[in-house]
């Protein structure tokens, strides 16, 4: 690994009738996306932190805050990409901490997502049925304002839907239920949404390799903590897949299982669904789960790329072993000494993306090798 000297600096800005820089901010965090695959999709969260209130600008619930990350190397400003280094949220908090003295005044601004924004709206309407899951998630998203992009057709939606009429539904929880039945990624980009399908969880190459080699490649990252970790709620002998106002398909049986709400079209769709499911919950022994770095020191658009908005990947060297994984979710965090991130993980291992001749994950000259 080679030490760069790099720094990180972040410009907060309220984008009202008029677009202001916040001034005195002390430390800025972002947490996005998930811990565990059986966990929902949740609002990622910004806080942002400062000091002087009466520097503000009048801010008020659902107003827009932009964070733009400048990195520097040897006090000179890195070009990079904006989505790499520009984050958007809605305020949903903005509070006020009063000390003995004006010089001791704190001031802490929370922002909420696209998801929030679901979790708040309804959805009145009827979604038909042999609709595509990402069609059928998308007209929840439009209905309520929130822009979702469909990943290319290179990677099309696996499952199709049931016909379901929505009065006055939780746009969210609708939204949850269709992404249950694809099993899709959806990653959060502010105030917009990606929606990548089941194939999509094929590993492609990662952005960023990880070592603690004492002579690695120069062009690796270097990480200060690692979370080896075997959890329950990623063991599940059976699968329950409940479709919603029809029937129960199950596979395998045991005392620990996973129930997983869907719309599917079909039992035998449930079916292939629950089979999937089972391999990615099968896994009972310790794997990584949780990985923590620096950006301070080093090359900052490596270091950017990881807490982007996509669907991440990253390969793990730790002890004479490489792993590859997908992350699933991160926080990282940016004060006035110190930039840091931790990444959540799924290792590639656990998804069943190369099983050839199954109609659950590919056939060979058919489709795509894995979902």
């Amino acid at each position: 690994m080679t030490t760069v000297r790099s720094v990180y600096q972040t410009k907060v800005e309220h984008l009202g009738t008029s677009t202001t820089t916040l001034s005195n901010v002390q430390s800025w965090s972002l947490n996005s996306g998930r811990q565990n695959l059986s966990d929902n999709y949740r609002s990622a969260i910004m806080t942002i932190e400062g000091r002087v209130p009466s520097s503000l600008p009048a801010i008020k619930v659902g107003d827009t805050i932009r964070v733009t990350i400048q990195a520097y190397i040897d006090g000179v400003a890195v070009t990079l990409p904006t989505a790499l280094t520009e984050h958007i949220g809605r305020v949903s908090n903005v509070t006020i901490d009063y000390g003995p003295t004006p010089a001791m005044d704190r001031w802490t601004i929370v922002t909420e997502d696209a998801i929030a924004i679901l979790g708040r709206a309804t959805f009145t309407g009827t979604v038909t049925s042999g609709t595509v899951t990402g069609d059928a998630a998308k007209q929840i998203t439009d209905a309520v304002g929130v822009t979702m992009t469909i990943a290319g057709s290179s990677i099309p939606s696996v499952s199709t839907v049931k016909a379901t009429t929505f009065a006055e539904a939780n746009a969210l929880d609708a939204f949850q239920t269709y992404a249950n039945t694809e099993f899709a990624y959806v990653v959060q980009q502010g105030d917009e949404l990606l929606w990548i399908p089941r194939k999509g969880w094929t590993y492609t190459g990662s952005i960023a390799t990880f070592s603690d080699s004492t002579t690695p490649d120069p062009s690796f990252l270097e990480y200060v903590g690692l979370q080896v970790t075997g959890l329950a709620d990623t063991v599940a002998e059976e699968v329950v897949v409940s479709i919603r106002d029809g029937n129960t398909v199950s596979t395998g049986a045991g005392q620990t299982y996973i129930d997983w709400q869907t719309y599917d079209s079909s039992d035998s769709q449930a079916g292939d669904l629950a089979q999937f499911i089972k391999i990615l919950f099968t896994n009972d022994l310790p794997v990584p789960y949780q990985l923590t770095y620096l950006l301070t020191g080093q090359d900052p658009e490596r270091c950017l790329e990881l807490v982007s908005p996509d669907l991440r990947q990253i390969d793990l060297e730790f002890r004479g072993t490489t792993s590859k994984a997908i992350v699933l979710g991160y926080s990282v965090s940016i004060t006035t000494e110190v930039a840091r991130s931790t990444l959540n993980l799924l290792p590639i291992q656990q998804i069943p993306v190369f099983q050839l001749n199954s109609t659950t994950n590919g056939i060979l000259n058919t489709n795509q090798l894995g979902y």
